[in-house]
């Protein structure tokens, strides 16, 4: 009996670590008050730890020391060593130390450890990862080499612009939602900047329901398609009956080009062609959490891509005087119809021939698509909340701008290689002398085929447009149409106010180009102003205003035949009176 309580014994002390519980166990076998009993685990998966806090740029300090961290969370319910564990961005690794980590435990990692001594269980050494402000890429590797987690994040993640210019850090929203990158994390709202070593002050539940979104297929060669999404696929390789290429070419080979599993590689059967535009279409794709493809984002359109040359792409719309709650901005357009691969571009000013201040776009494969916009912002989502005609998904966020002075300078796009593919000198007189004052407002240009350096290309965004059309069809574009009577639609041309159907006159306008300057006046049968509907208002190509058939009093107009005086002006004094009728109607 003896030796079989030996036995036993022996056979426990092998199986189990006797700890103190941590602050957050995920599971644990009670033995008596305050003591725990924790499965040693040696087999470790995929996000069984995780990076849970981002501390990229200290500075200005506003509660934390002035050192960068990361921080890390054991979710598994094991304790885990990280014995030969390795922390890497994209110039430098980190070995860690046998430390074990026990299940719901936090471990603060920098490179100046004795500032976190007070905050938690800490390691550092003078090899931790130098964090780059404007974003990075972190992973956490086994000794064996094996992924456990990783995170590329931006400062675009902050979602704060105040924020992000140093002393917070970025927190993981909901520790279990394993699929979702960007949407799960979030500046800290915690008084002192940051909650290292424990549960973060931003942590919700947050679970991932939305499906994987195809953000871009790239062909890398002729025969090799690159295949990029928002989130985490399943590990489970799609088969080829869920990509759909027209015109017809066979898939060979599919596969995934790293451990994130957000980017796929597909062989083909055969060359795609010069000149030809192909359209790919998913199904049955999953995110990790088991989603389906979101089949507002599963087809693109692709082809071989191809060099431009100066003048293919133009500089097309440009902020350089933002109001408060906006960023400036570059809008370039492709004129033509080739898929040009925008990787290794630098946008810079450009003075006396020679390339300054220049910057990087991306080192990554982005193809601009034929007759394509693209706008460039340092701040995203500051552009799309200052402008309601932006378009989220013609807008590329970079690292940084060239300095783009509020009165005058220059501004230039070159590619790969340093050559000019486009360059202007915009100045603050080239806006609209309507527009009194320039903050906030974007110059268009008013045609791609004219030269980009001349002024009488380039107008002030209209004010319809919300004077910028970042990533959009500029509002000063040039129509081919000319501008006569029938520029003015009026729809209905009879209407009753307040009935609920056709209670309003729609006053139509499209002109044969932007940054007119128009009064719209309504009288009456007597040749009264009993309306005024715009008062040197600027105009862009198309759009509309409104007549609720009531009065400057705010009363209802009389039954009655009105006309509507549409006086449309330009910058050289140009007037263009356009009259149309229109009749208020009454119930019976």
């Amino acid at each position: 009996m003896k030796n079989i309580l030996q036995l036993i014994t022996t056979c426990l002390t092998l199986s189990f670590v006797l700890v103190y519980p941590a602050q957050q166990p995920f599971a644990k076998s009670s033995l008596s008050p305050g003591v725990s009993i924790y499965v040693v685990s040696d087999s470790v998966g995929w996000k069984d730890i995780i990076f849970t806090e981002i501390f990229p740029d200290p500075s200005p300090s506003v509660g934390l020391p002035a050192a960068e961290f990361v921080e890390l969370l054991n979710r598994s319910p094991a304790e885990i060593s990280l014995n030969g564990w390795q922390v890497r961005d994209a110039s430098s690794v980190m070995t860690l130390p046998d430390i074990r980590l026990r299940p719901g435990e936090y471990l603060i990692l920098t490179g100046a450890p004795e500032h976190y001594e007070s905050f938690g269980r800490v390691w550092g050494s003078h090899d931790f990862p130098s964090l780059n402000n404007a974003g990075d890429i972190l992973t956490l590797q086994t000794a064996q080499g094996g992924y456990i987690d990783s995170v590329h994040y931006t400062d675009g993640w902050y979602k704060d612009t105040e924020r992000k210019n140093g002393g917070w850090s970025l927190e993981l929203i909901d520790p279990e939602n394993l699929c979702s990158d960007q949407s799960n994390w979030i500046v800290s709202n915690d008084p002192a900047g940051g909650t290292a070593g424990k549960q973060n002050n931003m942590y919700s539940e947050k679970p991932d329901l939305s499906g994987p979104e195809l953000m871009s297929v790239i062909a890398s060669d002729n025969n090799t398609l690159q295949l990029e999404f928002n989130e985490r696929l399943s590990d489970v390789v799609p088969d080829a009956g869920s990509f759909h290429v027209d015109p017809y070419v066979q898939i060979k080979t599919i596969e995934f080009m790293e451990a994130s599993l957000k980017e796929l590689t597909l062989s083909l059967t055969e060359p795609i062609r010069d000149g030809v535009s192909y359209s790919l279409t998913l199904s049955d794709i999953y995110d990790c959490a088991g989603n389906a493809v979101n089949p507002d984002f599963s087809n693109s359109i692709f082809g071989k891509t191809e060099d431009a040359v100066a003048g293919d792409v133009v500089i097309n719309e440009i902020l350089f005087n933002p109001g408060p709650t906006a960023v400036d901005f570059i809008e370039v357009r492709n004129r033509t119809d080739k898929f040009i691969n925008i990787s290794h571009w630098s946008l810079s000013n450009y003075d006396e021939s020679v390339l300054d201040e220049m910057a990087l776009i991306t080192d990554k494969n982005f193809v601009l698509q034929p007759y394509g916009y693209l706008a460039f912002a340092e701040d995203k989502d500051l552009l799309l909340s200052a402008y309601s005609k932006a378009s989220a998904d013609a807008i590329f966020q970079v690292a940084k701008l060239p300095p783009l002075n509020d009165d005058a300078g220059t501004a230039a796009i070159s590619n790969k290689h340093g050559e000019i593919i486009d360059h202007m000198r915009y100045s603050a007189n080239m806006h609209t002398v309507f527009i009194r004052d320039p903050e906030g407002v974007s110059l268009e240009r008013t045609s791609a085929d004219i030269l980009s350096n001349d002024i009488r290309n380039w107008k002030s965004a209209s004010e319809n447009s919300g004077f910028g059309t970042p990533g959009y069809l500029n509002s000063n574009d040039l129509p081919l149409s000319s501008l006569t009577a029938e520029a003015i639609k009026i729809d209905p041309q009879a209407f009753i106010p307040g009935s609920g159907q056709a209670d309003f006159a729609r006053i139509h306008y499209s002109f044969d180009q932007g940054g007119y300057v128009a009064n719209v006046r309504i009288y009456d049968s007597k040749g009264r102003v009993i309306k005024e509907i715009a008062n040197n208002e600027i105009l862009g190509t198309e759009g509309a205003l409104r007549w609720d058939g009531d009065t400057e009093s705010g009363r209802k107009a009389r039954t009655g035949s009105y006309m509507i005086w549409f006086e449309i002006f330009d910058a050289s004094g140009q007037v263009r009176i356009i009259r149309k009728g229109v009749a208020v109607g009454s119930r019976f």
